[in-house]
C-alpha cells in the first residue's frame, strides 16, 4: 500500500536484476583471460625473426671476409669454322647487370691458340651469411664471360656475353664466337652448362657434313637465340668448314634444350627446340618447335613428325 500522505510505495523485497559485472584481479586483468599466457611484444618480435630466419635458413653476421666472384677458368675460343681466335679479349664478371664487362672481375687476352686461363677472383664483403643447412654436394656459382677484340690502342672492346654456371672449384670452357648480321655472338660449353650441340648428317652431291645448334644469349633483348650451322667435313687431318648458317625465328628456352636435340626419322633429320610462350589463361609455358633439316641453309618449321 502506498504510504499515507506521500503517495510512495515501499521498495520491493527483491531487487531488479542488473547486468553482471566482470570481476578483475588485483593486476587489472580480465579474469576471463587470466589463464591465457599472452607473451609481451618483445617475445612476439623474437618469434617472428626466428621464423623468418628459419624460412630463409640464413643469418647475416657483420663479419668482414673475402667472397668468390668468379671461379678459376681454363678455356679456348674458336670461330664457328673451327679456327682459333688469337688475341681475342676475354673478361669474366660476377654481375648480371655488367652486360659488357665494364666492371669485370678479371681480364685476359687469348694466346695464339685461342687459349685463356683465369684464376679465381674474390671481393671483400662486410656481411657474412651463415647458412643453417649444410651443403652435402658441390657448391655452384654463376658468372658471365665477355668476348671481343683489342683495338689499335690496345684497349679491349667486348662485344658479346655468355651466361655460365660452374662449381666454385673451377670450370673448363670450349667457346665459339661468330658474326651474324653485323653482330658479334659468343657461346660456350662448360662443365655444367651446354650451349653447343652437334649431330646428324647431311649430303649434297659429293659434299657431306653434320649439323650444329648454338644457343646464344641476346643481351639486347634479354632472351636466347638459336642458330643452326652446316659443317662440311674436310677429312681426317683438315678442320671442318662452315657451309651455311641460319637463325631460328623464335627465341629459345636455353635451360630446357636436351643434350641431343637432333633426331632421325624416315631418312630425314629433325631438330626440336623449346620456346617460351605465355597466354592470359594458361600463363607461361614451354612450346616445342620442330624443324626439318636438309642441305646447307635448309631448315623448315614443320609439325611434329
Amino acid at each position: 500500500m502506498p504510504l499515507a500522505g506521500h503517495g510512495l510505495r515501499p521498495p520491493p523485497l527483491r531487487q531488479r536484476a542488473s547486468r553482471p559485472q566482470l570481476k578483475r584481479d588485483p593486476l587489472g586483468r580480465d579474469r576471463r583471460y587470466a589463464h591465457m599466457n599472452v607473451p609481451p611484444f618483445g617475445v612476439t618480435a623474437c618469434c617472428i625473426v626466428a621464423l623468418v630466419l628459419g624460412v630463409t635458413a640464413c643469418i647475416p653476421l657483420p663479419i668482414p671476409h673475402n667472397e668468390q666472384v668468379t671461379p678459376p677458368v681454363s678455356g679456348t675460343l674458336r670461330s664457328s669454322a673451327g679456327s682459333s681466335i688469337a688475341g681475342a679479349a676475354i673478361a669474366l664478371t660476377g654481375s648480371r647487370r655488367d652486360t659488357l664487362c665494364a666492371h669485370a672481375a678479371i681480364r685476359r687476352v687469348a694466346d695464339e691458340h685461342g687459349r685463356f686461363h683465369t684464376p679465381a677472383t674474390e671481393a671483400r664483403k662486410t656481411i657474412f651469411w651463415v647458412t643453417m643447412m649444410e651443403h652435402s654436394g658441390p657448391r655452384f656459382t654463376s658468372y658471365w664471360l665477355c668476348a671481343g677484340t683489342v683495338d689499335s690502342t690496345g684497349a679491349a672492346v667486348y662485344r658479346a656475353r655468355a651466361a655460365l654456371t660452374a662449381q666454385v672449384s673451377g670450370d673448363s670452357l670450349a667457346c665459339l664466337a661468330w658474326v651474324w648480321r653485323v653482330r658479334y655472338w659468343v657461346a660456350c660449353n662448360g662443365t655444367s652448362v651446354r650451349r653447343i650441340f652437334e649431330g646428324g648428317h647431311w649430303v649434297q652431291g659429293s659434299v657431306q657434313g653434320r649439323y650444329r645448334l648454338i644457343v646464344a644469349d641476346d643481351e639486347a633483348s634479354g632472351s636466347s637465340r638459336a642458330f643452326v650451322q652446316w659443317l662440311e667435313a674436310k677429312g681426317r687431318d683438315a678442320a671442318d668448314s662452315l657451309a651455311a648458317a641460319v637463325e631460328l625465328p623464335e627465341e629459345v628456352t636455353r635451360s630446357e634444350v636436351p643434350h641431343f636435340p637432333f633426331a632421325e626419322r624416315g631418312g630425314h633429320w629433325y631438330l626440336r627446340v623449346p620456346t617460351p610462350k605465355r597466354t592470359f589463361w594458361r600463363g607461361p609455358y614451354t612450346q616445342w618447335l620442330t624443324f626439318e633439316l636438309g642441305v646447307p641453309g635448309d631448315a623448315r618449321k614443320v609439325l611434329e613428325p
